[in-house]
């Protein structure tokens, strides 16, 4: 039950830790929100979310997510009082960074695009979480092409 997650059991070994605050968030995206509605039993799932403690969401994105679509629900989310994060998925696909050869490339712009959604949300809540994941394949490319290319790709974004 969401309620028994309570940050209070582990504070004190927080605080130990030098670990002042704890946050309860829930990955959740505009899909999500009809059976999780169901779930807790009320009509706006974002704000009994938020009634029952949970502080942030992060979206879920794939390279066919409506950017449009996507940018009402974190409205949404914020409009509930949740800070949105934003976590592309792009392992398995030509957008993931173990194809990154350039900004010109599908990783390349597929992550500008998710960017560009990242930035629309910071206007409206500041600071914008975005979890980007490094190069991920099977066989065959090596470990160290995977590294070197999650290298190239981090570098590019932090131009």
């Amino acid at each position: 039950m969401l309620e028994a997650a309570s940050a209070a059991p582990v504070r004190p070994r927080l605080d130990r830790l030098g670990c002042g605050v704890v946050r309860l968030g829930l990955k959740l995206g505009p899909d999500d929100a009809e059976n999780l509605g169901l779930l807790i039993g009320r009509s706006d799932p974002l704000a009994g979310l938020r009634e029952l403690g949970v502080e942030a969401v992060e979206i879920p994105l794939g390279l066919d997510s409506s950017l449009g679509r996507v940018a009402a629900w974190a409205r949404r989310c914020r409009q509930a009082g949740l800070m949105v994060s934003l976590h592309p998925y792009t392992e398995g696909t030509p957008a993931n960074p173990a194809h990154f050869e350039g900004p010109d490339g599908p990783p390349g712009r597929a992550h500008l695009r998710f960017l560009s959604l990242a930035a629309a949300i910071a206007a409206d809540q500041g600071e914008t979480v975005v979890n980007l994941d490094p190069a991920a394949a099977g066989p065959p490319p090596a470990r160290e092409t995977l590294f070197a290319r999650s290298v190239a790709f981090f570098s590019w974004l932090r131009e």
